[in-house]
């Protein structure tokens, strides 16, 4: 089984404070050190999203990632804080240049898909879900959380997720 999350604003948020995670050594500086820098403390993981996630993935789900970041660099920024965070192992997808949320959904054909409401951008017709044909909504489950509420109420059980 796939599960494919969207990375900001489901399972990662903003963080409200400007501190440091524990263990990080940077020794080198520059703007990319400063762009580094901003992304370590800019975001958190919402609540326990990586217990949660690896919880599916030890029931054999796979999970899959999508960042709404979009250009290489960045996203190598996200794989690490997914490491840094002991979210557990995926690919990491984004939007290439021309290329929407919906086409990569489209190619990967998720058994589930997890967003968030997309409130702060306007709501349903910024979701993916929304913008998706019908042929993959009826194969495609799709479980919408609150903006920046994480995923933490959802089951643990992978068999009651796919009747969330």
């Amino acid at each position: 089984m796939k599960i494919l999350v969207l990375l900001n604003g489901t399972v990662v948020v903003l963080n409200n404070t400007d501190s440091m995670p524990a263990g990080i050594n940077l020794s080198w500086r520059g703007t990319e050190a400063l762009d580094f820098l901003h992304d370590l403390t800019a975001y958190k993981p919402a609540g326990r999203a990586g217990e949660k996630l690896q919880a599916w993935k030890n029931q054999g789900a796979d999970i899959l990632y999508l960042s709404s970041r979009g250009n290489f660099k960045s996203v190598e920024i996200d794989k690490f804080l997914l490491k840094l965070w002991d979210f557990p192992e995926g690919p990491v997808f984004f939007r290439h240049r021309g290329e929407t949320f919906q086409d990569i959904v489209e190619k990967i054909v998720p058994e589930i898909l997890i967003e968030n409401d997309c409130f702060s951008m306007g709501g349903e017709k910024a979701m993916i879900s929304h913008c998706l044909p019908l042929n993959l909504k009826q194969v495609i489950k799709t479980i919408v959380v609150k903006e920046n509420q994480g995923i933490d109420h959802l089951p643990d059980n992978l068999s009651a997720l796919k009747k969330y």
